[in-house]
């Protein structure tokens, strides 16, 4: 029996991996465009009700889609364009930040985010309070389909990652230590359902498994 309830609690966790969306967060150190050390790690996921899939980008790899955050300025006059090679002088692979300030769409945004070559983006409103991204965001983006996958995340997650962002790149590098300090993520979209949530399933399989394992007692 103890071994059937093992089962189930590793079914549960991985229902919950895979129907929730969620973003890890980590604190790293870069050498010579590769990540020699984690100090710190942080999680989101969509129960929390901060985050999202935007449904109608790609949902990425079951590895998740990972890279180095940076703050997307806005393109001048809203027009996006292919930056200089300056722009990203470092080869390792990013993922946007965009802020749905008003100035720019966020259609226009995202497509500025994949003509730097970014593999993901995380949008966020830049209201003040917290917000519901599902409700707000989406009534904000056209039916336009990203060719990368985006995740949406309330307005305090993503000036809380702006601000993480902008600290580190502003940190001064000495001689003696040429690392580089950033903001690493891993967006992992999931299947967040309209109908049941991840716990709602997770429990049903549960009552499925018990089932079974009740008929085959008998």
């Amino acid at each position: 029996m103890n071994y059937l309830f093992k089962v189930v609690a590793i079914l549960v966790l991985l229902l919950q991996t895979v129907i929730c969306s969620h973003i890890r967060k980590d604190l790293v150190q870069i050498e010579n465009d590769s990540i020699v050390q984690v100090d710190a790690t942080t999680s989101l996921d969509s129960n929390s009700g901060r985050i999202a899939h935007l449904t109608n980008s790609p949902t990425g790899s079951l590895a998740g889609t990972r890279g180095v955050v940076y703050s997307l300025p806005p393109p001048a006059n809203c027009k996006p364009v292919e930056r200089s090679d300056s722009f990203i002088a470092s080869s390792y692979i990013r993922v946007a930040l965009v802020a749905d300030d008003g100035e720019c769409s966020i259609d226009t945004m995202l497509t500025q985010a994949q003509h730097d070559g970014a593999v993901g983006a995380i949008v966020y409103s830049a209201s003040e309070g917290p917000i519901d991204p599902t409700n707000v965001l989406y009534s904000k983006i056209s039916t336009t389909r990203p060719l990368i996958p985006v995740m949406l995340v309330d307005s305090n997650y993503g000036e809380t990652l702006k601000l993480e962002v902008n600290t580190l790149e502003n940190e001064p590098r000495t001689k003696s230590n040429n690392r580089e300090r950033a903001i690493f993520v891993s967006m992992y979209p999931g299947e967040d359902s309209e109908h049941l949530s991840g716990w709602e399933v997770s429990l049903i399989a549960l009552v499925v498994v018990l089932a079974l394992c009740f008929c085959t007692s008998l």
